[in-house]
């Protein structure tokens, strides 16, 4: 074993480093959103989220498509108001025949996750293969509640 890094170590370590960061932004970024002030990381928050960016797949595919879901924005046509409007009228008329309970927000879903990760840390001989479900099941959830954000701009939040 070597002291010198190889190229291909160096991409991971970047790589790493890039998703970890990224977690922490997107968790100060969601707290500022619920109106919260940013919490301090905690060792084991830390510990959490090194454990979560350890078991992302990155591939040079994914790198390449990051961007393809991007959405933009363009001026509606009054043909694409129009059928926005009728759908929506549409779908209102289908929901107020069958009340439905609301789906939790992302917020709730992840204060569900890691209240289940808090529960499980506290009992000994859990399997690992569970860990590394909740790190799935985590980074599913922050992946469907980013994918629709549109960028707003850091004065959104300090008015």
């Amino acid at each position: 074993m070597s002291t010198l890094l190889s190229p291909m170590d160096q991409g991971k370590i970047c790589n790493i480093k890039t998703h970890y960061r990224k977690r922490i932004l997107t968790n100060i970024s969601s707290q500022m959103e619920e109106k919260k002030c940013p919490t301090p990381i905690k060792l084991l928050d830390a510990i959490r989220n090194l454990s979560q960016v350890a078991n992302i797949n990155a591939t040079f595919e994914g790198h390449i498509n990051v961007d393809c879901d991007v959405i933009t924005t363009d001026k509606p046509s009054d043909e694409n108001i129009l059928e926005s409007v009728q759908e929506i009228s549409d779908e209102y008329e289908e929901e107020s025949a069958d009340i439905v309970k609301p789906l939790p927000t992302y917020g709730q879903r992840s204060s569900s996750v890691a209240g289940l990760r808090i529960c499980l840390e506290m009992n000994t001989n859990v399997p690992n293969t569970v860990f590394t479900s909740l790190n799935v099941l985590e980074n599913y959830i922050a992946e469907k509640k980013w994918k629709n954000v549109l960028q707003t701009k850091i004065t959104h939040y300090y008015k």
